[in-house]
């Protein structure tokens, strides 16, 4: 094996962290929403793959994207999914306050988990789906 077989060995893998600080930040914009924490640990621990791939491209001169991406894939997540929770949290509360939406307040009880925490609690009825969206359009216009 050549010194500079060695060399290149040592090296992590850029474009690697790249893709996959790409894709941290892909699913921290669109799954923590959706999912809650579910999302902001995929996008995460994506995003520290990253991170380390990068930090250790550094050591052959490269990798600065894929710590770039890496690091707003983890802030990210932590921050969307603090601001879903936050929301979810406010939006149970209201429910409880005015009393105008008690499915919101019965179907809400997880709200770390984003939409998917509600979304696990619905009703299979049609009705109640359709006065759950009533009761969420009542929440949110404040009427």
């Amino acid at each position: 094996m050549s010194s500079y077989e060695y060399e290149e060995r040592k090296t992590g893998h850029p474009v690697a962290g790249l893709i996959l600080g790409l894709l941290g930040i892909a699913a921290a914009l669109l799954l923590v929403i959706m999912t809650g924490v579910i999302g902001a640990a995929i996008a995460g621990v994506l995003g520290l793959i990253a991170l380390i791939l990068g930090i250790g491209a550094r050591k052959g001169g490269k990798g600065m994207g894929a710590i770039v991406t890496g690091i707003l894939a983890i802030l990210l997540a932590l921050g969307i999914c603090a601001g879903t929770t936050k929301l979810m949290t406010l939006l149970r509360d209201e429910a409880v306050k005015t009393g105008k939406a008690p499915l919101v307040e019965k179907f809400m009880e997880k709200p770390y988990l984003g939409f998917l925490g509600m979304v696990i609690n619905l009703p299979t009825e049609e009705a109640d789906i359709d006065e759950l969206v009533d009761q969420l359009k009542a929440l949110t216009d404040g009427n």
